[in-house]
């Protein structure tokens, strides 16, 4: 947080982040964007694991025996 990074005594205390507003208006920007990235992850692991099903789905059908070319 950036918003700490110059804070210093007497403004700044111990759990100074339960009162400050400027910390709980940027923790709360921070978790939107932590959000969005994870949602934005979550896509791409689906279409990873919709591959992979693929692949584990015709290896069973061949016995677990690769094909020569």
């Amino acid at each position: 947080m950036k918003c700490c990074f110059g804070c210093v005594p007497p403004k700044r205390h111990t759990a100074c982040w339960d009162h400050c507003p400027e910390y709980i208006e940027e923790k709360k920007k921070h978790d939107m964007r932590k959000e969005a990235d994870y949602k934005k992850n979550l896509i791409g692991i689906g279409i990873y694991q919709q591959k992979m099903n693929g692949v584990i789905r015709a290896i069973k059908r061949h016995g677990g025996k690769r094909r020569r070319y």
